[in-house]
């Protein structure tokens, strides 16, 4: 898929051509993706003389990631390439277990840490190019340790909140549904710190940036929601930060619930696989 030039899937069986000579005609995903971690090994034409340091990267994301301010990458990996058509797969670990909804995978072609252009057939860049869309359909439910934190309005409890460091920081939260929810919602968030500066906020539609929204949520349903945040990198590392959660509707403006989640905690930008949930 293109989603710059073409926001649908479409089918290329010649391949995707990149503008350093390597084309891209095949891959063989590991089944039972996006869950739990699994690789991807793309097949490639030969083609001699290539640039050396070259690399596949993979990156499982929302689709906002094409439409919104700010990626929403949750998990990826990079494997070399190599002349001719052999390369290493790729591993991808995504923060399992996800709820249902459509993630998708960007492939970039990297050489010497650039991204190299995708090209159409007339040679022109391409936009954000993914692999078939994965669509996950089993619904979570809530263990014994997964109590509420606060109900943020009647029929929706928030279990935790974290923040997860990162080259494309994004806040997890963990809701439970309790009833039908009316509508489908949109969320505002804002970090931050003790003092009251603000740090980062985001708007997007509820429920996995509008990929999941909340009308589909059953009753008893737990939903891991992510939300992609721009946070500088002025913004120093500590357990002490606020995360503001308001649920709203966005025609008229009206706030259905709220609630403010305290003692986040921040490890900063560097990839980390420990980011614990704090609690309103």
């Amino acid at each position: 898929m293109d989603f710059l030039r073409q926001a649908y899937p479409y089918h290329a069986p010649e391949g995707v051509a990149f503008a350093d000579g390597t084309t891209l005609l095949d891959y063989e995903l590991e089944p039972g993706a996006p869950c739990p971690a699994f690789t991807v090994r793309a097949q490639w034409a030969d083609a001699p003389a290539l640039p050396e340091g070259r690399a596949l990267a993979v990156e499982l994301t929302l689709p906002a990631a094409n439409s919104a301010s700010v990626p929403v990458a949750l998990g990826g990996g990079e494997a070399a390439l190599v002349e001719g058509d052999a390369a290493e797969p790729v591993t991808v670990a995504p923060p399992c277990p996800l709820s249902p909804g459509v993630y998708l995978l960007t492939l970039r072609v990297v050489a010497q840490g650039e991204s190299v252009p995708a090209l159409t057939a007339a040679g022109e860049p391409r936009g954000a190019l993914t692999l078939a869309p994965l669509v996950q359909t089993a619904r979570l439910r809530p263990g014994a340790s997964d109590t509420p934190a606060a109900e943020v309005m009647p029929g929706l409890q928030l279990l935790d909140a974290a923040l997860q460091p990162g080259d494309a920081p994004y806040v997890l939260l963990r809701w439970r549904a309790d009833a039908e929810l009316p509508r489908n919602y949109h969320i505002g968030l804002r970090l931050r710190d003790v003092a009251g500066n603000l740090w980062a906020e985001q708007d997007a539609p509820m429920g996995l940036f509008g990929a999941y929204p909340p009308a589909l949520w059953a009753p008893g349903e737990l939903v891991r929601d992510f939300y992609a945040l721009q946070i500088p990198p002025a913004m120093p590392p500590g357990s002490d930060y606020r995360l503001q959660i308001s649920v709203y509707d966005a025609a008229t403006g009206a706030v259905a619930g709220e609630v403010v989640v305290g003692d986040l905690r921040w490890a900063g930008h560097a990839p980390s696989d420990d980011a614990p949930g704090a609690t309103a």
